[in-house]
């Protein structure tokens, strides 16, 4: 462990600083806001409990670890403008953080950082929302990346995080021996959390307080 560098925060985003899942969330922000019609219909039919490709989207999920519905949304963004996107998304973050953040968790951030560490977001949502919500925090991030020709969103990913946070903070350089803090609600986090040298897990509002991380971690129900 390197002594002289500061400790490691690394705060997951979705249910953990905030109370939503922010690709969903900021989907639906936008396509009330602009309009878009191909984007209200992906978000009618892959998260809607009436329709059944819900249903397929949490199957395909569940038996092939493919998440289609989250694919299928993101296809909706495709000719969407990056000016456009990034405008509607910093409003989103302004309004989430005041009104759906976790108080709790955003406190201990704040403490952290008081405390001299160096804090950072690393979220398998879109970075475009992302980015937005940790400048309105005033931290670094790492997210998942919306692929762009241009000006225009072509409706894909270039870099998905989903289960592989550990791997994107080595990429980039970190942790480089430090000792490591991490926050999170995520199951797909599991490597990143027996890498750290403390993890504490966020049990959202509404779920079991199921402790899946093991003894050793220390939990928040929110």
């Amino acid at each position: 462990m390197n002594e002289n560098r500061p400790p490691l925060a690394v705060f997951d985003l979705c249910d953990t600083l905030v109370a939503e899942n922010t690709t969903v969330g900021f989907l639906r922000f936008y396509a009330e806001a602009t309009g878009t019609a191909a984007l209200k219909r992906a978000l009618s039919r892959w998260t809607s409990r009436r329709s059944p490709f819900f249903y397929l989207g949490t199957v395909a999920h569940r038996l092939a670890g493919v998440d289609l519905g989250r694919r299928r949304l993101l296809a909706a963004l495709a000719g969407e403008r990056k000016a456009s996107l990034r405008e509607h998304a910093d409003i989103y973050a302004g309004n989430l953080l005041t009104n759906g953040g976790n108080k709790v968790v955003l406190e201990r951030l704040r403490a952290l950082e008081q405390a001299g560490a160096e804090v950072i977001i690393v979220s398998s949502s879109i970075d475009i929302v992302v980015a937005a919500i940790a400048s309105t925090i005033g931290t670094d991030y790492l997210a998942s990346e919306l692929e762009f020709t241009g000006e225009r969103c072509t409706g894909r990913l270039t870099r998905d995080l989903t289960g592989n946070k550990l791997a994107a903070l080595r990429d980039a350089g970190m942790p480089s021996g430090r000792s490591v803090h991490v926050f999170t609600d995520n199951r797909t986090d599991r490597l990143l959390v027996r890498a750290a040298d403390r993890a504490t897990i966020i049990i959202p509002r509404g779920n079991k307080a199921e402790h899946w991380a093991g003894a050793g971690c220390d939990y928040i129900q929110l």
